[in-house]
């Protein structure tokens, strides 16, 4: 979670050195690195107010995603519409915390985890649906061969994203997408998928 407190950069200085210690490997190296960034910024005036924020730049492996709804797209293949979900996994970590804190607003002390994937839910699933329907529209491979082209389609979608994630100050190390969900039942996707079986 993420926090804000009102102190002098003087009085700031003196608390985070004197609890520095006692925070975890992961904290020091994330709180240290905005210290600076601020510090120079305010070049530690003696009563220049500012606003301290402790983010966890810690890895964050294997963050499970899934869309939140259907994507629609036209299967490329036998020229039919479609709709699919898809679920994977990502890691991240905060790579510039100062592009991060310019995009969003924090009402809390520290940006955690769980606060983190929140955050990024929306956007992601609007980019991620995006470019999922795009990609299985234009690629080489149809909706019944997807499944031995994963890693494929995890890297485009790796690719595409990736900007994206650096508009936040994101680094979106691993990107995977690990089943698709197909329309099982759907008379349509079930009559092609006989034709292509028989093919």
């Amino acid at each position: 979670m993420c926090k804000s407190s009102r102190i002098s950069s003087r009085a700031w200085f003196f608390s985070l050195w004197s609890q520095y210690n006692k925070l975890s490997e992961p904290l020091k190296e994330g709180f240290i690195n905005l210290a600076e960034s601020i510090t120079n910024e305010l070049r530690c005036k003696e009563e220049t107010m500012a606003d301290v924020f402790q983010i966890n730049k810690t890895k964050q492996m294997t963050l499970k995603w899934e869309t939140d709804s259907q994507v629609h797209y036209m299967e490329p293949t036998y020229k039919f519409p479609l709709n699919i979900g898809a679920s994977g996994e990502m890691s991240l970590y905060i790579q510039d915390s100062r592009k991060l804190l310019d995009k969003i607003t924090c009402k809390e002390h520290f940006l955690e985890q769980t606060e983190q994937t929140q955050m990024l839910h929306t956007f992601l699933m609007a980019k991620i649906k995006l470019c999922l329907a795009q990609t299985m529209q234009n690629s080489t491979f149809g909706i019944f061969d997807v499944d031995s082209h994963m890693d494929e389609l995890s890297e485009i979608l790796h690719m595409q994203l990736t900007p994206d994630f650096m508009d936040y100050g994101i680094l979106l190390e691993h990107f995977f997408v690990t089943s698709i969900i197909k329309p099982d039942g759907d008379k349509t996707y079930e009559k092609f998928r006989n034709i292509h079986i028989q093919q």
